[in-house]
């Protein structure tokens, strides 16, 4: 049972992983929060 737990918590670790690359921001992480922000209306990012 600990075995099956373990190798259970590992997999989902991995493919928990997997999804955030796949569907994280491309290779440029400044340049994706940067159109992020400017797509924030200035009076929203002070609340």
């Amino acid at each position: 049972m600990t075995f099956g737990l373990a190798l259970g918590g590992l997999l989902g670790g991995y493919l928990a992983w997997k999804l955030g690359v796949a569907l994280g921001p491309g290779s440029n992480i400044i340049a994706t929060a940067k159109s992020v922000r400017s797509a924030v209306p200035s009076t929203a990012r002070w609340r």
